[in-house]
Order: C-alpha cells, then structure tokens, then sequence
C-alpha cells in the first residue's frame, strides 16, 4: 500500500515538472542564456559568413513532441562545394576544419535557443532527428516522441554520435521514463563537461551520424536484377532483411545475396504489420503493390550517395552508390534513384518516379508521377516532365516534355504518346528480306507500334508475293530504282518511319538488352522503333 502511495507521488512529481514547471524553466534559461551570449552569437555570425557564406543558419523540419513538425535553427557548418559536374561533394570534403571546430565545441547548436524561446525545444530530451524517421520506429521508439526534444540529452552524454541508434533509442526512452529536475540538472552538468572535452562528436569514419534505417528486419517484393541492387544497398546501410518475395514459383527456397526467396508476393496479403521495400523497377508496378499492401515503406540510402541534409525523401524510396542530390529538393514516395544519378537543388521528383543510372536533372526540374528517365539522360534547368512520360537513354531534354510522352534524342523530342497512335515522320525506305519478317511476324506475340490495320496491310504484301505497294497507304508506288540500286531483290516503301524501322529491327530480331546504333538523320524514328523492341537506341 505504502508503495503504491509512493509511487504515484513520484509521477505526479514527474508529470508536474515535466509540463508546465519544465517549459518555464526552459524559457528563463534561454531568455538568460541568450543576452549572456549575445556578443558570442553575434561573432559566430560573422565568422561563419566569412567562413562558410550565405546563409549563416541551417534551417530543416525535425519533429518535435508527439511528431509535430518545427523549423530547426543551427549554424552551418559544410560549404556548397561541388565536383566538375556540379554534384555536392561528399560530406567529409564539404566539412571544413572551422565546421569541424563548430561542432567539436556545439557552438554550432546555439541557435537552437529560439526553438526553446518558442517552445518547440527543452534545454534536455531526446534529440530531434529527421522526418523521414518517424515511419522507421518501432512503437517503443516513437515513444522518445512523449517529451520535447532537447538541446542535449541522456544519450548525448552516453556516447553521442558514437553509439549505436539501438543503444541511443534506450537511453532516449530511459529518459522519458525518468525526467526529473534533478536529472536534467546532472546532464546539464554532464553536457558541459563533454563539450569541453569534445568526446563523441561522430562514429568513427563518419562526417555526420549515419542514416537510421531502422531496427527491425525488413522484407523486400521482387527478386530481379533491380532488387540485387536494392538489397546491397540495405547490407550497406546495416539493415536486416528478412526474406524477399517474388510471384515466380521458380525462384522460391533459392538464396539472393544471401537472402532466401520465401514465397510469393500474396503472403504480405495477411494484414499482419511489416516493414519492407520495394524492389522493382517498373513505375506502375510499383504503384500497384504500394497500394494494396499494408506495409511501413522503408527509405534506404546508399552510404556512398550524398543527400544534402535539407532534401526531404519519401517512404519507399531507394537512393543508390554514388547517387547525389542536391539542397532543397524534394523526393517523394517509392522513387528510385539510381547509381550516380544526381538531382540538383529545388528539383521535385513525385511519386513512383525513376531515373536511371548516371541521368542528371537540373536544377528547379518538376518530373511528375510515374516518369522514367533513361541511362544517362539529362534534363536542363526549369524544366517539367508530365506524369508517366519516357525519356530515352542518352536523350538531353531542352522543352518541356507532356504526359504520357515518350522522347529521345539529342535533344528529345516527342517520337510516341503511349496511349495513342505513333506520330508520322517524313516518308523514308528499308529494304529487308521478305522471308525472315514472315518467319518473325508469325511468332511475335505482340505489336506495340501497329495498328490493326497496318498489320493487316504487312501480312497482305509479304504472303501475296506483291511487294510494289504498300496497301495500307493508297497509291503509293513501290520504289524499284531504289531497291535495284541496292542491289536486293525486294524493298517496301512506307509513310512512317517508325513502322519501317521497327519491321527492319524485328526482321533482325532485336529486342531487350540490345543496342541500337542510330544515324543522325533519322535518330527520332531510328530510337523510337529501337525503344518499342524493348532495346537501348545508342
């Protein structure tokens, strides 16, 4: 009885200081703190503008109690320094060795007493970290969440960025169940200390604390070559995967990198919580698994690719090796980004985008739902690319580019609108053998480009022997000079280049995985029939 009367005084005690006494104790010391160090600010001010330029503050969305969102003030402490191609260098070159003195002292955290003076912050709590964390937590870990985040905290001065985040989120919540006036007068004490002896200031090897993925085992959908990509990615990144799934029978009991193929896609049907990714790189695919499995989306970064730490990034998105983006862009949900591609600043890339491996979108680029942009393609500054467009490997993107468009070319340009008939382009000729395209059209099982019509018309000339006119188009005449003067007993002359040229590229049986070497002259028809094979135009 005693004890029970025991404690429920000591959570009365901590309920009352750890409300309103707690906030007014933060806003007197923070008022004191302030005009104290004003003259101190003032020349932090200074030095950094020198130092590091504009802007002298670091601004980001952390969460704050219960998640809430606030605007987080720091001094900078990284320049803007880019390579040759305009990408942010890695963290470590950017962190000057005055950055690295600002942060050894936690001089570069004094702007966080207007967080406090605006009640956002605590002078002690569990440190606020990214957004993009919330969907990453366990339940017991979203429970750092029940205070306000501090200035410094238990964990800060247990190890700091030294730690691991699983060691970091017990004393966090350690905290939460022991805050006391006592308590956080000892880590007050205890902050000093470590910040004059400058101990934990990152982990070995790191600029920064490294990305927290999570700390439970994740499960990965697909077990193609994208998901080997994936799934290194998440070994780098220190996380566990549980099993992988993959709707063909063929693969399951095998092992991918290590890690078991355990059954078809349907079982994630079973309502039970999970955290997972998406591991397959078709865009609408994507879409429809996201939106009928029940899952925490996992976002995983490559440790070699560098996010700037104001990027915001969506749940189920993978950033690969060597990927760069920029400040201030904003990536959303299930968006791939490839190896070495790079995002530059004030870029939005939507939902269920991909971009391929060493593509590069500029700078203030909209790329809207569902695109994809092709190995190394670029896209200039200011641009949109509409919902569900292509853009061809190779391809530089000038204008503008409408939804459900498909474009190639240096620079791109418009050679099919997915849901419609391809476009027409100036009449040219193909001379092909007349058996192998029988042999070929009797086997393929699908015509992205033909129309009814136009197939019809094929089958019509090759199998009647009658190979003057091409029927689908009246009174056009066969050009017999021109097959003579090439020597080849046949040649069909047709209106659209496109057509043509996807006949000569199925006559020689290219498809995925090829390579398509295309003359100038006629590069947007020339890539247009090599995308419709499924190959890459070069």
């Amino acid at each position: 009885m005693n004890t029970d009367a025991n404690c429920a005084s000591t959570t009365v005690k901590k309920n009352i200081y750890g409300g309103s006494l707690k906030s007014l104790c933060d806003r007197v010391l923070a008022t004191t703190a302030f005009v104290l160090l004003l003259p101190l600010l003032l020349g932090l001010v200074i030095l950094v503008r020198l130092r590091l330029g504009s802007p002298v503050l670091f601004r980001q969305q952390r969460p704050g109690k219960n998640g809430t969102p606030f605007t987080l003030y720091k001094f900078r402490t990284m320049t803007d320094a880019t390579d040759k191609t305009g990408a942010l260098l890695p963290d470590d070159q950017r962190l000057t060795h005055f950055g690295k003195w600002l942060r050894s002292t936690s001089l570069d955290e004094l702007p966080e007493l207007l967080n406090i003076l605006r009640g956002d912050m605590s002078f002690v709590g569990p440190r606020p970290l990214l957004m993009e964390y919330l969907n990453r937590y366990t339940p017991e870990q979203m429970r750092r969440h029940e205070v306000r985040p501090g200035l410094t905290g238990w964990a800060q001065v247990n190890g700091r960025n030294a730690i691991s985040w699983e060691n970091k989120f017990s004393l966090d919540l350690w905290y939460v169940n022991h805050v006391g006036f006592w308590l956080d007068l000892k880590i007050l004490f205890l902050t000093a200390w470590k910040v004059l002896s400058r101990e934990g200031i990152s982990a070995a090897s790191h600029s920064t604390a490294p990305i927290f993925l999570g700390t439970e085992p994740v499960f990965v959908i697909g077990a193609g070559g994208h998901a080997k990509v994936v799934l290194a990615t998440l070994k780098e990144s220190g996380v566990t995967v549980d099993g992988i799934y993959d709707d063909n029978p063929a693969l399951h009991g095998t092992m991918i990198l290590g890690i078991p193929v355990v059954g078809p896609i349907s079982n994630l049907l079973d309502g039970v919580a999970r955290r997972g990714i998406i591991a397959v790189d078709d865009n609408d695919m994507r879409k429809s698994l996201a939106s009928c499995i029940e899952a925490t989306w996992l976002t995983a970064v490559h440790p070699s690719a560098v996010v700037h730490e104001s990027v915001t990034l969506g749940r189920g998105t993978v950033v690969f090796a060597g990927a760069v983006i920029q400040p201030d862009a904003h990536i959303g949900e299930h968006v791939i980004v490839n190896t070495a591609a790079t995002v530059d600043h004030d870029s939005t890339l939507k939902n269920f985008v991909s971009i391929g491996p060493g593509s590069h979108i500029a700078g203030n680029v909209h790329v809207d739902e569902g695109s994809c942009l092709g190995i190394g393609s670029s896209v200039l500054p200011q641009l949109t690319i509409g919902k569900g467009a292509v853009i061809g490997g190779g391809a530089t993107v000038i204008r503008n580019v409408a939804a459900a468009t498909i474009a190639a070319g240096c620079p791109a340009k418009a050679i099919r609108i997915r849901e419609g008939t391809p476009l027409c382009w100036p009449s040219i000729s193909v001379h092909v053998s007349k058996e192998r395209i029988v042999r070929n059209v009797e086997k393929t099982s699908s015509w992205p480009v033909f129309d009814a019509e136009q197939r019809a018309a094929v089958e019509r000339v090759l199998c009647s022997g009658n190979v003057n006119y091409w029927t689908g188009h009246e009174g056009r005449s066969f050009e017999t000079e021109y097959a003579a003067s090439l020597g080849v007993k046949h040649a069909i002359a047709v209106a659209n280049g496109t057509v043509a040229l996807e006949l000569a590229l199925l006559t020689l049986g290219v498809g995925p995985g090829d390579e398509v070497i295309v003359p100038s002259r006629t590069f947007i028809a020339s890539a247009s029939a090599a995308v419709m094979q499924g190959a890459t135009p070069v």
